[in-house]
């Protein structure tokens, strides 16, 4: 939140090289009471999925 400095989103992406693929492992999605509903974790995946391929994985997989 800008205005109090809370954190009210967040999400892990885990980069796993391979032998032959790169994977990227999106866990850990959590969201504030006061903002569930609103979309905010669907954005923090979004945001996760496209770092992970930016960071060169083959694949992304949600893991909850």
């Amino acid at each position: 939140d800008k205005n109090s400095g809370r954190v009210i989103a967040f999400g892990t992406v885990l980069i796993c090289q391979g032998s032959f693929v790169t994977t990227g492992k999106i866990e850990n999605i959590v969201a504030s009471k006061a903002v569930r509903g609103k979309g905010l974790g669907r954005c923090v995946i979004e945001i996760l999925k496209d770092e992970g391929w930016r960071e060169g994985c083959d694949k992304i997989s949600l893991f909850c």
